[in-house]
């Protein structure tokens, strides 16, 4: 994973007051899911 991605699940779990729940960390892979296929849709449109 990337260091940019961390730091944006970092800040998400910051923002939204998570601690090291095991729902946290869900979210987060929830949302490093969704970033991660967003840029693929990115990737695919621009090819």
């Amino acid at each position: 994973m990337s260091i940019s991605l961390k730091n944006k699940i970092r800040d998400y779990m910051k923002d939204y007051g998570f601690r090291s729940q095991p729902q946290a960390i869900e979210d987060a892979l929830e949302l490093a899911k969704s970033v991660r296929a967003a840029a693929k849709k990115k990737e695919a449109a621009v090819n």
